[in-house]
Parts: structure tokens; C-alpha cells; sequence
């Protein structure tokens, strides 16, 4: 429903109800799903951004997410993190198998000797059809300790913004709540 629909139904239940009504899109517009107990991970160790797959209808939302994320690990919760080598093959050439591209990254990211690589996949990355056109994404993090392989905190979470807001700010606005978990805030 349009912020517009919102106030109209305010109006005509009467205006006490508006600030009820108004508060409605503050608490259903995102859910985020995170570990609880993020076991010892270390903000302050090497990190390494592994590839994030990409299961949206959105072209290179994956690499949108992983370049957004690494700038907020680094600005706010000052994490050392190298993002993966890029494969040297053709231009024309495309890494079909996003898996492999996953494994590939995982395997340098150990023999550098990072202590933890983040990735994980994007689910929704898309604007909804309607007249307001909100924009709507969903995406999975993961942390995993690369010395015994093992996944030691995740996350998930899905949210929709107001009508003119970006995919990639609502992308943004998710990520913040997300890893403000992964820093036990």
C-alpha cells in the first residue's frame, strides 16, 4: 500500500490512528534472520570477500552486494578484508559456474592465509511492479573459518523500500543491520 493510501485510510479512521498507521512500513518492511552466537570471530583478523551467487534476475547484483559490502566492513567495523582475484580468462569469456568461481576463490583465499572469507548469495535484487515500484532485495551472508572450512556465523535477511528509494540503498540499509550482528552490536 502507498504511503498516500496509508494517510487516506489515517484520515477516514480519524487522526489519532494516523500515527499508528504511519508506523506500519517502519516494522514490516525487513526481516533478518542472524546467528545468535557469532562463536570467536575475529574483526580484527584478515578477511578475505569470497563471491557472492547470484540468484536474481538482476544483472551483476552479485558484485553490486560484494562491492557494497566490503566498503561497510571497512568503514564501519574497520575490517581488513582483500576481495578475490578476478579469473584471467577472455574478454568474451564468462564464469558460467559460479560454484566453481566460489571454489576457486575459497582455495586462494586459504593459500594466502586469511583467517576468514565472507560471502554468500543474492536471492531478490529487483524493483516491484506496481505503482509505487518499490525496490525489494534479499541476500545471504556467511562467514567461514578458512583453516577448518567451517561456516561460524550466517545471516539472512530480505527488505523492501519506499517507492523511490534504490535497490542499492535498500541493499545498503540490510547489510548495515546485518553486520552490525556479525560485530555482537
Amino acid at each position: 500500500m502507498s504511503i498516500i493510501g496509508r494517510y487516506a485510510i489515517a484520515a477516514a479512521l480519524g487522526w489519532p490512528t494516523l500515527a499508528a498507521v504511519s508506523l506500519l512500513p517502519l516494522s514490516a518492511c525487513s526481516v533478518v534472520d542472524v546467528q545468535k552466537d557469532r562463536g570467536s570471530v575475529n574483526l580484527g583478523a584478515k578477511w578475505a570477500l569470497l563471491p557472492f551467487v547470484d540468484y536474481s534476475d538482476s544483472t551483476q547484483a552479485g558484485g553490486r552486494l560484494e562491492d557494497t559490502l566490503s566498503s561497510l566492513l571497512r568503514t564501519r567495523l574497520r575490517v581488513d578484508i582483500t576481495k578475490y582475484p578476478v579469473a584471467a580468462e577472455p574478454e568474451n569469456s564468462v564464469d558460467l559456474d559460479e560454484r566453481q568461481r566460489y571454489q576457486r576463490a575459497l582455495s586462494w583465499a586459504k593459500k594466502e592465509g586469511f583467517t576468514y572469507g565472507i560471502g554468500g548469495s543474492v536471492n531478490e535484487w529487483r524493483y516491484r511492479s506496481g505503482a509505487d515500484g518499490e525496490a525489494a532485495v534479499g541476500f545471504t551472508l556467511h562467514v567461514v573459518d578458512l583453516e577448518s572450512g567451517k561456516t561460524v556465523w550466517t545471516a539472512t535477511g530480505a527488505r523492501s523500500g519506499w517507492g523511490r528509494e534504490t535497490a542499492s540503498g535498500t541493499a545498503q540499509r540490510l547489510l548495515r543491520d546485518m553486520i552490525t550482528q556479525l560485530a555482537g552490536k
